[in-house]
């Protein structure tokens, strides 16, 4: 019997993209979302995720150019407050960072994610991201 070992790569790109938004962007996404009545996630401690970050013209330009097709809007107002914990998705993710400052820990590896960069995700990793200022923050998959 064969045993084949899938190699999982993290991928870390510094200032990978960086026209980058605003907060009237955001602000403005998020509340044509919430005119629209779509789905907004949010708790307590000023955490808030949108799934039509893919309308906003500069996010349309990003996943043209990693061919990505979704794209979700993470935004924390408060700093040092995980969104999700420790968690594992169910798909490849690419994390734009486009606002502020975010510390995402992978497995026993580190990284610091400043506006401009970009972090690849393989599905099945665990992560967690910690957001060390206010940030905005778009997900993307295929």
């Amino acid at each position: 019997m064969e045993t084949r070992l899938k190699l999982l790569v993290i991928q870390f790109l510094e200032r990978f993209y960086t026209d980058l938004l605003t907060w009237e962007e955001v602000i403005n996404n998020l509340n044509q979302s919430i005119q629209k009545n779509e789905i907004i996630k949010y708790n307590k401690e000023g955490f808030y995720v949108s799934h039509s970050a893919h309308l906003i013209p500069k996010v349309k330009e990003l996943l043209n150019k990693i061919d990505c097709k979704e794209a979700h809007l993470y935004i924390n107002f408060v700093s040092n407050k995980t969104g999700f914990g420790k968690h594992k998705d169910s798909m490849d993710v690419w994390f734009w960072q486009a606002i502020g400052q975010t510390q995402w820990n992978i497995e026993e590896s580190t990284y610091l994610l400043n506006p401009g960069d970009l972090i690849h995700i393989p599905k099945g990793i665990y992560h967690e991201v910690i957001p060390t200022t206010a940030r905005v923050g778009i997900s993307m998959s295929k």
